[in-house]
């Protein structure tokens, strides 16, 4: 499977639903049937970064931290901002978990 970026709407896979600039792994086929809504991700730099300990969750961006936890679906990210807002510290704890 390969990680995509949702370029238009929102594409549903398992009961998720991801956005425009979310991360989603899909088969070649899946990925066939949305050509024009996604693109291939660049994500995998960014993990292999970090796999290497090249870099660490805390030198990376908010959008870097989001497509690592968005690319495995058994992380969860828990928001402990004002009124649910996701704070880079709520990726970076579930990422270390």
């Amino acid at each position: 499977m390969e990680k995509y970026t949702v370029e238009s709407g929102v594409i549903v896979k398992a009961g998720k639903g991801y956005k425009k600039g979310e991360t989603i792994e899909l088969t070649d086929k899946q990925a066939e049937g949305l050509k024009g809504r996604i693109k291939k991700a660049e994500v995998k730099e960014t993990e292999a970064a970090v796999a290497n300990n090249e870099t660490s969750y805390k030198d990376m961006t908010m959008e870097q931290l989001k497509a690592l936890t968005d690319a495995d679906e058994t992380i969860e990210v828990v928001a402990t901002g004002k009124n649910g807002a996701f704070k880079k510290e709520d990726y970076i704890t579930a990422l270390e978990k």
